[in-house]
């Protein structure tokens, strides 16, 4: 089954860490009411990860559930970031494009200063997580141009240290 999202809002009462979602199922077109921590999005997504690629004709549960994490970024940056670490830091190819177009990249959108300092340590010190920050995008923060100065610096030596 799969899910539209609408943009999760806090909600009272649900508890720290907590949103809402209605989401509407393509399948059966009714509503239903979602309430999922962070905490529990991470742990639904690493019951699948690495997991296996879909076929092409087929939807990624593991991408799908990446996404999931990705509607708490404006909230939880800090509870995310382990996550994106571990995952952005294994083999899998399609894993890493999973973390850094739907995770990293958006992070970096949001929460350019807390992050860069963590990101920068992480992709000079590990291949992977290198091969993870140089497939993303510039939007939000990291477009500002002193910003996107360094991201572009830090994707260079990436390229370069490559060969």
């Amino acid at each position: 089954m799969s899910a539209l999202w609408r943009q999760p809002l806090p909600q009272k009462g649900l508890g720290k860490g907590a949103l809402y979602w209605q989401s509407l199922s393509e399948e059966s077109h009714k509503r239903n009411l979602t309430i999922m921590t962070v905490q529990e999005a991470i742990a639904a997504a690493e019951r699948l990860l690495p997991g296996r690629a879909a076929p092409e004709d087929e939807e990624d549960a593991r991408w799908q559930a990446v996404i999931v994490i990705s509607k708490f970024i404006e909230y939880a940056p800090e509870a995310i970031w382990p996550f994106v670490l571990h995952w952005g830091s294994h083999e899998d190819e399609d894993v890493r494009a999973a973390i850094a177009t739907c995770l990293l990249e958006h992070l970096l959108e949001r929460h350019f200063d807390l992050l860069f300092p963590r990101i920068e340590t992480a992709a000079r010190s590990n291949v992977w997580f290198a091969k993870t920050t140089a497939l993303c995008w510039k939007f939000g923060q990291s477009k500002d141009p002193a910003r996107a100065e360094r991201f572009d610096r830090l994707c260079a030596e990436i390229r370069r240290r490559r060969g």
